[in-house]
């Protein structure tokens, strides 16, 4: 997935702005510099996704591993790189989701203007289960302008968008 397939529309400014949408050109850009991660919109306790519940110790190693890995590199480039992608992939707004980011604060911003990606940090071969505590974390971001990206949510049970 490149630039190529979303539309104008899609992109949202959400650094220092909540209205309107981001151009073309800023969503181009955004996705082809270096990522910069702002965690001004992460949820701390607002929902049961939040980065304050426990994380496991590989959670926690494999967070700081993904984000040294996509640090240096551009959104278009984690997508079409296997190496770092650990299913790098654009986010369907779903009922569930936009609940979520409403629980967040974000309910100003329309379905339409949302540009959500998630990745994993690993998946557990036996998929995940609440019950028994295994594990296929996904954490939950936001683009925003000049390759900023805004993590929202830890699902460490793929649940969020199974």
């Amino acid at each position: 997935m490149s630039i190529d397939f979303i539309e104008p529309e899609d992109f949202f400014d959400i650094h220092g702005n909540t209205s309107g949408n981001l151009s073309i050109d800023e969503a181009k850009l955004s996705m082809n510099v270096p990522i910069v991660v702002n965690y001004t919109h992460i949820d701390t306790g607002k929902t049961d996704f939040s980065f304050a519940q426990e994380f496991k110790k590989k959670d926690t190693e494999m967070y700081f591993k993904t984000m040294h890995d996509i640090a240096c590199n551009t959104i278009n480039d984690i997508i079409t790189n296997s190496d770092i992608a650990r299913h790098f992939l654009r986010t369907k707004i779903t009922n569930r989701i936009y609940d979520l980011l409403v629980k967040l604060g974000l309910k100003k911003i329309s379905r339409e203007e949302l540009l959500i990606f998630h990745f994993a940090l690993y998946t557990d071969k036996d998929c995940a289960d609440r019950k028994t505590d295994k594990r296929s974390p996904r954490i939950y971001f936001m683009l925003g302008k000049n390759g900023m990206i805004f993590p929202l949510f830890f699902d460490p049970y793929h649940e969020i968008n199974p």
